[in-house]
């Protein structure tokens, strides 16, 4: 129901109504009015909201979002499993294989490996640059953003970037830098 797409495109308001919904299990049973002064916005701006997810109106919503919150407890029932396995058929594939030896190539011809993170990325950062140093490569990982990072010693190595969203800011100016 709330793609990663629609919900980018939220503005400020919508991303109120948004949360709000994601923070309360019975907005299926509030009117327009109720969520419109739970979220604080107007009424017309929930509409709005409603129009931008496709459907007709608020009463069309309520519906759908119902429907979706009884799928959506099934799903999260299978989830476990379900998750494994297409972790594990995605890694048994050709393409992951071929993914994983050009990323070997390119660590093998490098002198210094840099792991960026923030966050539980930076946990995983961490970890990926001790076990790069165990193996005998020079790594480290950048954890504070405003870290100053040498420009002209960055010859010959390689920046792997971790973020769970793909648009923490300050990871992707780090990267960018």
């Amino acid at each position: 129901m709330f793609s990663y797409e629609v919900v980018a495109s939220f503005n400020d308001l919508e991303n109120a109504i948004y949360t709000t919904i994601l923070e309360n299990e019975n907005i299926s049973s509030m009117t327009i009015k109720e969520l419109a002064q739970l979220a604080h916005v107007s009424v017309g701006t929930v509409q709005r909201f409603c129009k931008h997810l496709g459907f007709d109106g608020y009463s069309h919503f309520k519906i759908a979002y119902k429907e979706y919150l009884k799928n959506e407890q099934i799903i999260l029932n299978n989830q476990d499993n379900n998750s494994l396995k297409l972790f594990i058929d995605y890694t048994e594939q050709d393409t992951f294989l071929q993914l994983i030896m050009e990323a070997v190539a390119i660590l093998k011809n490098v002198e210094q490996i840099v792991f960026v993170g923030i966050g539980s990325s930076g946990t995983l950062g961490r970890y990926g640059a001790r076990y790069f140093s165990n193996i005998g490569k020079f790594s480290m990982c950048i954890e504070d953003p405003w870290q100053p990072v040498l420009q002209n010693s960055m010859e010959k190595t390689c920046v792997i970037a971790l973020s769970e969203s793909g648009e923490t800011s300050q990871t992707l100016k780090i990267v960018q830098n």
